[in-house]
């Protein structure tokens, strides 16, 4: 029982440890609970996927593999941006 309640200090610490080194240099939002901050970074982290070519892999958002498989997006995020600013962030050709 006293080890099961260490561990659980142990990691709660860590974890606190994490999330304020990760929160250094950007803007003060609040701190949230665990279970909100997971809720947040899942939200942040939904629109991603992992692409493996060969013995190399990329995490890119989901908008820019679909432009660059050539599906028309009806409308990508700002940051995503169209077709040829795709392209040319990842310093790739029209014929992909």
């Amino acid at each position: 029982m006293v080890n099961h309640v260490m561990m659980t200090l142990l990691v709660f610490g860590l974890v606190q440890g994490y999330r304020r080194w990760k929160a250094e240099g950007q803007e003060e939002v609040g701190w949230l609970g665990g279970q909100r901050w997971r809720r947040e970074l899942k939200r942040l982290n939904r629109d991603k996927v992992i692409v493996f070519s060969q013995d190399r892999y990329g995490i890119f958002d989901v908008n820019a593999v679909l432009q660059l498989r050539g599906v028309k997006v009806r409308a990508p995020p700002e940051e995503v941006g169209g077709r040829e600013e795709t392209l040319k962030r990842y310093y790739l050709k029209e014929k992909v």
